[in-house]
């Protein structure tokens, strides 16, 4: 049967031709000739993008408005199912055909390549006693998978080939039945379970338009006043329900890109709570789709975890979109409460969930299973370390979401006095850990996060956010932290800490000097997460949840509360308070401002490791070491952590002539001390110690006399200690 270009010039563009020919119109058997143009039928066909309401289970009749449209893709294969009559027989037939590209601004299609070709007279319109069938006319049901050209939807979808058994026995509307999965495991590029269906030029839907009959086809073909042309058009409605991801890469990820596209896992359970395939199942995914009804019924007894499928990758200004998208079976239950979980993102190996919550704002009304026709769309900007949501319902109809995640330090001092939140500033260091886990070597050396630190103290100790933010760089790096106050320099020049390679490791280097409490170095302090041996990290964001980490000794991997930085004073502070008999006793000494208090055998320079806040070198040899005036009676200096076994004491008295009339010797480690409160009232047994700690506050009293010097010792905190008085012979 050859198609005229009569036909082309009045369809094309709007219409999709498909040649039923007719001998007969019943009336006059001279009028129609078989082959004539103007008995073709025309059929429009479009896609309508509106949700399936109020009658869900049908398919709409007509569009108010060709807005609620979309033109299937070029190429899209359709299978249609022609139902009429031969006489008094009940006859059906297939045919399969093409969408040809929509022109303009049409949302509709042309259609070609049927196979086989249809004609009226394959329902008995030119037969005169056939006047039922030519007035009741042809019902007309179409399935299709828009974008998929290769073949037609059908009961056996590895082969595409056409029986006459296909969409049920046809015996009633209820076993009118496309047996249907929504589970996608192939490698196209199409989402190729999305099955639309064309149901309304039939009686199932209703009257209007109704089957198609033979009159109205003359109207349209014979442009008559009483033409409809949306008599003629094939309505194809989403009768299942779609999950969208829209993932964006922002803060975080290098050019805002993902290093290889995410994966998103429908499933109701975190990676550490799942234990087999098919844990944290919900996504109903098999049934049958009901021709005639225009409507899906799902096996509900087979849920399944689905992965969403890679639809496209786009650019949203300089942030990549990457488009993924699910087909499920309406029914399948969004959440049963608003901590639910929808899904899993894996992005560059870092694991975020979404929750129910926004979905069910969006949705609205207490009933949370998803509805035939509606596309609910996950629009999640990607932040590492934690994922902010936010949701909208549109046509389909449309969720959003929004998730964020960055580094949260908080800072401490300790038990010292020197309050929190007194630290405005630091500098923040960060090494991967050493144990190799999941490929991941250790870096040779902590980086520094050059970041400017914002402090809010609202409600206690203060927190602290960087700018720019730092991240982690997925959920299974390890991360060692550690902050430097004051904040460091990079280069030598000026008095401020600055770290350097030193032994195999990196260092600070300090020295002894007078004590000034806000001055480098006797003000250094590292801050570093306190953790006790055998915690482990509990991390249920792991891809492997079996891989439990200590977190004292492998550091600390994603999580979204706050880190907190414990800050210890790095110098020991040394104090000694000298006393004398009184005024006119035989044995006083006359000390001065002009008196000497020194420490032989003394460390005097060296650096502080940033890993582990111990000294890790000494500077030089030892010496002895001249402590500095607080005033005549009292010395305070800060001194490097060391050891005290040989350390002593030396006090030099001079006369007013500058001669020296007495010296007095002390051995340090003989020297009992006790931890003292901030009075300096003991509060713990003396004991002798071994070394001047970091962060600790040692108090000497040293009284000196012409025959022996009565010594007691404090340490405050910083920590403090001290001793009993004590006579020492000198």
């Amino acid at each position: 049967m050859i198609m005229r270009n009569y036909l082309k010039k009045t369809y094309m563009g709007i219409a999709s031709l498909l040649a039923l020919m007719s001998c007969s119109d019943g009336n006059d058997i001279h009028t129609y000739t078989v082959g004539a143009e103007d008995n073709a039928i025309a059929l429009s066909i479009g896609v309508d993008n509106s949700p399936l309401t109020p009658t869900p289970n049908l398919a709409k009749t007509r569009a108010a408005e060709d807005d609620n449209y979309i033109a299937l893709a070029q190429g899209t294969k359709m299978r249609l199912r022609v139902e009429g009559k031969w006489n008094d027989s009940e006859l059906i037939k297939f045919t399969d055909c093409s969408a040809d590209a929509a022109t303009g601004n049409n949302t509709y299609n042309t259609i070609s390549s049927y196979s086989p070709m249809l004609y009226w007279d394959d329902f008995g319109t030119a037969d005169p006693s056939n006047i039922d069938g030519k007035n009741n006319g042809l019902a007309i049901y179409g399935v299709a998978v828009d974008g998929k050209k290769d073949k037609a939807p059908d009961v056996n979808n590895s082969t595409g080939e056409s029986t006459t058994d296909q969409w049920g026995d046809h015996s009633s509307e209820d076993s009118n039945l496309l047996p249907w999965s929504t589970e996608d495991n192939s490698n196209s590029t199409v989402l190729e379970r999305d099955l639309i269906v064309s149901n309304n030029l039939s009686k199932t839907t209703a009257d209007d338009p109704g089957n198609l009959t033979f009159e109205e086809h003359k109207a349209i073909n014979k442009n008559l006043e009483n033409k409809d042309e949306k008599q003629s058009r094939l309505i194809f409605k989403h009768v299942l329900s779609k999950f969208t991801f829209n993932l964006k890469a922002a803060d975080g990820f290098e050019n805002y890109k993902f290093k290889s596209n995410p994966t998103v896992t429908l499933t109701r359970k975190k990676v550490s709570e799942m234990t087999e395939a098919d844990d944290g199942a919900y996504c109903l995914v098999e049934g049958n789709i009901n021709i005639k009804k225009g409507e899906a019924k799902a096996n509900e007894s087979n849920k399944k975890v689905i992965k969403a499928k890679y639809i496209s990758v786009q650019t949203d200004n300089e942030f990549q979109v990457v488009s993924e998208a699910a087909i499920v079976y309406p029914g399948t239950e969004i959440s049963s409460s608003k901590n639910d979980i929808i899904a899993q993102i894996n992005a560059d190996g870092n694991i975020y969930y979404i929750t129910s919550e926004a979905i069910r704002t969006a949705i609205g009304g207490t009933d949370f299973k998803a509805k035939a026709g509606y596309n609910y769309v996950f629009n999640i900007t990607v932040k590492k370390t934690k994922i902010n949501v936010t949701a909208s319902v549109e046509q389909w109809n449309v969720v959003t979401a929004d998730y964020k995640p960055k580094i949260d330090v908080t800072g401490n001092i300790g038990d010292g006095n020197t309050s929190a939140s007194s630290l405005n500033s630091f500098s923040l260091y960060l090494k991967d850990d050493d144990n190799g886990q999941y490929g991941l070597s250790e870096s040779e050396t902590f980086i520094k996060a050059n970041s400017e630190i914002t402090v809010n103290t609202t409600g206690g100790n203060p927190t602290y956010t960087f700018s720019p933010d730092v991240y982690w760089p997925d959920h299974q790096t390890h991360y060692h932290f550690r902050a430097v106050y004051p904040k460091t320099k990079s280069t030598s020049e000026g008095s401020a800490p600055e770290v350097v390679n030193v032994s195999n490791t990196q260092g600070i280097k300090v020295k002894n000097c007078k004590y000034e409490e806000n001055n480098y170095p006797c003000n250094l302090l590292i801050g570093a997460p306190e953790i006790s041996k055998g915690t482990m990290c509990g991390n249920k964001d792991h891809i492997s949840p079996t891989q439990k980490v200590d977190m004292s000794e492998h550091g600390i991997c994603a999580r979204e509360g706050s880190i907190n930085l414990n800050f210890r004073y790095m110098m020991s502070q040394v104090v000694v308070n000298l006393s004398t008999s009184a005024d006119g006793a035989s044995n006083k000494v006359n000390i001065g401002a002009n008196t000497i208090v020194e420490i032989e055998n003394a460390q005097t320079e060296g650096w502080i490791d940033l890993h582990n806040r111990n000294i890790v070198q000494y500077e030089g040899s030892t010496s002895t070491y001249n402590m500095n005036n607080e005033n005549d009676n009292s010395r305070h200096d800060a001194i490097i952590p060391q050891n005290i076994e040989y350390l002593v004491f030396k006090i030099s008295v001079y006369d007013e002539n500058s001669n020296v009339t007495d010296i007095y010797r002390a051995n340090i480690k003989d020297i009992p001390v006790y931890v003292a409160d901030s009075s300096g009232n003991k509060t713990g047994e003396a004991k002798h110690i071994t070394s001047w700690d970091s962060g600790h506050k040692y108090i000497y009293n040293l009284k000196v006399t012409k025959t022996k010097v009565s010594i007691t010792a404090t340490i405050t905190d910083w920590e403090t200690r001290s001793t009993d008085e004590t006579d020492i012979w000198l």
